[in-house]
Order: C-alpha cells, then structure tokens, then sequence
C-alpha cells in the first residue's frame, strides 16, 4: 500500500513538474492554491470536452501537453509505447461532440483535427493567454493551424473574436506594440508570458501566421483589423511584385495572404493589378467588390459608392449584378435616390468616371469576362440614350444586326509588278506558260473596324472573260489601336475570312489593315485550270481599261432581344441554405432562359410562440424579398432515452447527451427530468458556449424535474443547441439485520428532455 501511495505521489509530482516548465511557477502555484485536478492522459480528450469554457491553467496545459504528445509519438519519449500504432491508440475514452453526439477518441487524432475546433475556440476566447503559451510551447502547431486555416474555419473565428478589440495586435507592420511579432520584445503592457523574439517581420513571423486567418476571414473583420491588415499590404505587395512566385505572398506560399493582397489598394494601384483583378473573377476567395471598395478608399473617394462600401463589397466573384441585371436606364439622381434599385450608378461610374473610375475600367477591360459584361452594358445605355457620346456606333451595329454590308470597296486596281510566284496558281497547280511571271493587280487598305462587326470577309474581283485574273491571296493583319494587342495576322494566303471574338466586335479601337493581290493570266488561256490552248497577251491596263477590283465587307453579329433591350429577369427559384444564414434567389430571363444568382446573407429572423420567419430582403437588387417559415412544432418536442447519446440508463454513474441534430430551432424553454440522486446538465450552443448548465439532486433516487428558461436568448446564440446530461445514483444498503451499512451504486435514467416552443 505504502509503495502505491508512493507511487501516485511521484506520478503527480511528474505532471507538477511539467506544469511548471510549460506555464512558469506562478500558473502552477495557483493550480495548487486551488488544488485543480491534471487529468490522466485517457481523459485528455474527454476533459476538453468537458472543460474547454473553463478559464483554468489546466485547460491549457493539457491542450498543450495533447498537442506535443500526439505529434511525437517516438521511442524515448515517457508517453510512448511500441504495441501501439499512435498517441490516441493507446490514450482514449468517450467524450461528448461539440455536436452532442457521444463518440470515442480511439485513433482519432485531436491535434489539426476541425471536429474539435469548437472546444479550441472556447479555450481560445475564455483564456487570452492561451495564444501566448500556445506560440511560447508549441510555435509550429500554432503556425502550421494557420497555414491550414481554411480548413479550421471556428479556431479562425476564435482569433478574429480574440484580437477584435486589438488584443495583441499593436500598431501592426514592424510595431514594437505587435505582440504577434516581437513577442518578448514587445512593449506592450498586455505581452503576458511571451517568450519568443523579434525585432522585424518575415516569413516565419507570428504576425504572418495572424495576416493568414484575416486573409481567410476578411469580410468578417473589424474596421481596426482591416486597419491592422493595411499596415502590411505595400510591404507585402512590394515582395511579391520583385519575387514573384518567391514572395511571402505568392499563392503557392499563401493563398491567404494572396487574396490579401489581391484585393488591397496596393494591389489595386500596383503592376500587378491586372493579375489580381483576373484572379478576384471567379475565385470566391477575394471579392471583386472589395477590390472596388478599397480602391476607393486608397483613391479618398468613398463617398462616391452611393449604395455604401458593405453593400459594394458583396459583389463576390463576377460583375454580373454591376452590368447584366442592371438595366442601363440610369434612372438615379442621387445617392438617396437610386430609381430601380440596381448597379447602374456604379456601371455608368465605371463606363465614364474619371480618376479612380479610369483605373477600375482599366482592369475591367482587360478582363475578357467583365470586359464583354461592360460592353453588354454600353450596348443597352447607347440604345436608351442615343444622343450620348458614342451612342451612334451602338445603333449602327444594332440596326445592322445579322447582315452583311461593305465596308471598303476599290475598283480600279491598276497592274503592277507584284513578284508573283509565275506559273504557280494559289492553289499549288504549277504550270510555268499558264501564267504571265512578274504581273498581278494589288491594293490595300487600314480602317478602324465598326462596332459591332464580328466577321470579315475579303475578296476580289475581274472583268469578265479569261485573263482579267485567275487567283487573288490576301493578308492582314488586325490589331487593338489602345493596347498594341495584335488580335490575328496572316501573311499572304487564299483564306478571306477572319471571325473575331465577342470581345473584339464589340470594341471601337480595333484597326484593320488588309491587302490583296490578284494574278494576270494569258489572254487566250482557257479557263479550264487543266489546260491552255497559247501563251497570247498578258492583260493590264494597256489593254481593253480591264480593272480588278478588291472589297473588305462585314457582317455584324446578331444581336438578340436582350442585347438590344435587355434582360427581362424575374425570380425563378428561392434556396435556402441548411441554417437559414443565407438565402439564393435564382433570377432568369424570361426572353433568352439566361440566369444569374443573388444571394443575401443578411438575414432577419422573428420568433413567434409556434414559429420562426426567416426573411431575405436583397437589397438594392430586382429580386423580390423572401420568407420561410420554420414551425415549431405543437409547442413541444419530447425526447426519451432512445433519443439520447451515451448512457441514458444505467447503475452508478452515467452521462448522456441529446444531439444538436435533434433539436429543431427557437425554443423558449427545455425540461429535463431524471430519476438519479445528483443530476448536472449542461446546455450548450455550436460554438461550445454554454448557454445555461446546472445540478439537482435529492437525498434518494426520485424523479427529478428542472425547467431552463431559454427566452433571453436569440435564435443566433441557440444556433447548433445540444444537451450534456450527467447522473449519480446511490441507495442505502442494510444488512441481514436490516441494519443501515453504507450507500451503493443504484438505477439512474432519463425520463424525457421536454423542449418548449
């Protein structure tokens, strides 16, 4: 006996021990003030499960002790043993999910594990200093979270929710006050603990790791955040725009602080602005209308986003509600009064602002996507103000659609000495005598190419009768006259025929420049191409006025009804999302079958006594607001032991749990009732934040009722809801002479779990 007292003692003094290297003597000190008990390494994961809101050291220290263990499975270390695989192959037990199912840890590794983030984020936010520790003992863990971060989506919240009111940020880039960065050098009162050093920002610095999750939560940031964030754009945008793919920035380093950087106004005004604007289009990672955004912020003209900088940076990964829901009435007069509702305002901003405006239509030019969008945009405001500057070309192209008409036309080419190929035809036939050598007809021209052609087609032609000209080869070559872009070029060749892209038809600064040669044949050739009947005079203009001539027409692309008038888009379908956060409407063309996507993540809800209406307004769009409608139920839910997870009947000790998936949504009020002689229960929301817990107990096993009051809370903070339930039942025991001897394990159970609504 005395040596397994020993034995424990010196087991106990072991984890002191480590408790005092990993948090100092004064942390370990107050744990045994308070005599706070370190659980066995089994009970890691079911403690933390338990325990996670608690503010106390030995929280800490066991997510820390979990974490080293679980990563260094490796002969020498006390904790390892050679018949088990991992850490948590031989140390595991039961604990409760953060969703309220009861499961084991058996080979289930905690450490970069998301199912366990809700308990990381309680320990995160209920002990600020756990971050410091956290980096002091395990600086790579904590980075290598971060570099990952997209996949730990509520520890990235825990950060955000910690620094939101600057905690450990400091004044941000190379700031003594950047606790993140200088850690033991920092001179900030609120350093705590912190260990690690120094002097100036890199690749491997704490802030870095910091910059990754707002760079993943961007648009959940405060305005200091953001602040905090701009501190290290031109440094970080500077990097990547002299290294590249080598920088601290580059997405195959971060795509985090890629997006970062993408959408910044350093990046905005940068050499790289087109790369960032490109990658901003259809990447749902960086938000073109934070790109737009804070653009205008960096240029001091915010107060020109009339519909307010939140609503524009929703725009996401297009500009399609900017130019194809927009009708292009421009019907607005003022930021208080913005007609239809639509992105007009901003459209027109960027088709002709000035300044800021002149560098978004840059980049959005350059995009071939928003480029056409725009374009499609112009067509629609031309043809509803056809006065306006520019407006004749729209119509032109528009009046013309799906024909053909010429656009150049010579028809008095004279002869000259062209070099031509003599006695080779355009097609490959060679027959030295059929042609006359050192004779053909050629001309050219270079005209800027109407708006709204899409094909062009360049031919020839020759008075009647054999040896006016018997072959013509043509070349080009077409270019954009703003950006130098050479679209197509072709030397001489029998092809007439170029199409060119959307793109391209519709831009007014496009430049053809085109050429033709037409070859002299023998005048009494026949013009059979397999023979001739003399070699006889070569025709020119000597002879008979004969004269080719050489034509450049162009065929407008068709322009439909919607081009010509606009989409007419009305609501097709409503989604919801699984929780009511988000709501898409799906809105369609009812002329082309075109549709788009509106989604409104600012959702309302009311809470009524048998109902929840959810509601998605969709603000400054043409979509219709949307409610649903979420029933309570007949104002209560039952749950019985079949319901429960875990042990919901048993002898002595037991817990049990009623799973968030369970519980429908809004409650007002939950009973419990038990038969046991000490109930706790724990009510618990998808964050690990308790919403309410407590004990009741009897001094016999008997039915036990408690009723929680849920009405104080909003139907955010109940989000996820599930219930820990845990039970103790003693008897009294006698003996044969019905003498009372002492207390023994009895029956426990729950009877229901009642919620009210």
């Amino acid at each position: 006996m005395k040596k397994m007292v020993r034995n424990i003692i010196n087991t106990l003094l072991s984890l002191v021990i480590v408790f005092s290297a990993l948090f100092g003597t004064s942390i370990t000190a107050r744990a045994e003030e308070t005599k706070q008990f370190i659980p066995f390494r089994s009970d890691y994961v079911n403690y933390l499960s338990k325990y996670s809101y608690s503010k106390s050291d030995v929280t800490q220290y066991v997510w820390l002790k979990l974490f080293k263990e679980e990563l260094n499975w490796t002969p020498g270390m006390p904790w390892y043993h050679p018949q088990f695989s991992s850490w948590s192959n031989r140390y595991y037990s039961n604990y409760v999910s953060a969703t309220g199912t009861t499961k084991s840890s058996q080979n289930k590794q905690v450490t970069y594990n998301p199912e366990f983030d809700t308990f990381l984020y309680q320990t995160v936010i209920n002990n600020p200093e756990f971050v410091v520790n956290w980096i002091n003992e395990n600086p790579a863990v904590f980075t290598q979270y971060t570099k990952t971060i997209k996949d730990h989506p509520v520890f990235a919240k825990s950060i955000v929710d910690l620094t939101a009111e600057g905690k450990y940020l400091g004044g941000g880039f190379n700031s003594p006050t950047n606790v993140f960065l200088m850690g033991i050098n920092s001179t900030s009162d609120d350093k705590q603990n912190a260990k690690w050093s120094a002097t100036c920002t890199t690749a491997s610095t704490h802030d870095i790791d910091v910059l990754r999750i707002y760079g993943n939560q961007y648009s959940k940031l405060n305005t200091p955040q953001k602040d905090w964030v701009r501190t290290y754009m031109q440094w970080m945008v500077n990097d990547y725009v002299d290294h590249g793919a080598a920088a601290i920035a580059a997405r195959n380093n971060s795509v985090e602080l890629y997006n970062l950087i993408a959408a910044s106004y350093e990046g905005f005004v940068s050499a790289k602005a087109q790369e960032f604007f490109n990658y901003a289009i259809g990447n749902n990672d960086v938000h073109v209308g934070d790109i737009i955004v804070n653009g205008a912020e960096g240029y001091k003209v915010s107060n020109q986003l009339w519909t307010g900088a939140e609503d524009v940076a929703q725009n996401n990964n297009d500009m399609y509600l900017i130019f194809m829901v927009s009708d292009a009435d421009c019907d607005y007069k003022s930021a208080t009064d913005l007609g239809d509702n639509d992105y007009d305002w901003l459209a027109y901003n960027i088709c002709f602002g000035g300044g800021y405006w002149a560098r978004l239509r840059t980049l959005v030019s350059g995009n071939g996507t928003t480029y056409e969008q725009m374009q499609d945009w112009l067509m629609r405001y031309y043809l509803k103000h056809p006065n306006a500057s520019g407006g004749w070309s729209i119509n032109n192209a528009v009046a013309r659609a799906g024909q053909t008409h010429n656009i150049y036309h010579d028809g008095n080419i004279n002869v000259s000495a062209c070099n031509s190929k003599a006695g080779v035809r355009p097609g490959g036939h060679v027959d030295p005598s059929f042609w006359c050598s050192g004779h053909c007809d050629e001309a050219s021209t270079v005209f800027n190419k109407p708006v709204g052609v899409g094909r062009i087609n360049l031919s020839s032609g020759y008075p009647g009768g054999a040896g006016g000209g018997q072959g013509s080869t043509y070349r080009w070559r077409i270019y954009d006259s703003k950006t130098g872009r050479v679209i197509s070029e072709s030397g001489w060749t029998e092809n007439s025929s170029i199409v060119l892209s959307s793109r391209d038809t519709w831009s007014s600064t496009i430049v053809v420049d085109c050429g033709v040669k037409i070859y002299h044949g023998h005048g009494n050739q026949r013009t059979s191409y397999s023979e001739h009947v003399g070699s006889g005079e070569c025709y020119g203009t000597s002879n008979n006025g004969r004269h080719n001539s050489f034509d450049v027409n162009g065929t407008y692309a068709d322009v439909k009804r919607c081009i010509r008038y606009g989409h007419s888009f009305a609501v097709s379908d409503y989604n919801w999302n699984a929780d009511h956060t988000s709501c898409t409407c799906i809105m369609r063309c009812v002329n082309c079958g075109t549709a788009h996507n509106i989604i409104d993540d600012s959702i309302t809800n009311t809470s009524y006594a048998d109902r929840i209406e959810y509601t998605a307004d969709f603000a400054l769009t043409t979509a219709t607001p949307k409610t649903d409608t979420v029933l309570k139920g007949s104002g209560e839910i039952t749950f019985t032991g079949a319901d429960l997870s875990g042990s919901a009947s048993g002898v002595g000790k037991g817990s049990c749990s009623l799973p968030a998936s369970k519980i429908t949504k809004g409650p007002k009020g939950v009973t419990i009732s038990a038969n046991a002689t000490k109930t706790s229960y724990t009510i618990l929301n998808r964050y690990g934040e308790i919403i309410d817990s407590g004990i009741f107990s009897s001094n016999a096993i008997d039915t036990q009722t408690k009723f929680i009051d849920l009405s104080y809370y909003d139907d955010n903070q109940l989000e996820g809801l599930y219930v820990i339930i845990n039970m103790e039942a003693e008897k009294p025991t006698y003996n044969s002479k019905d003498v009372y001897v002492g207390q023994v394990p009895g029956d426990y159970r729950v009877n229901y779990i009642k919620f009210h609504y």
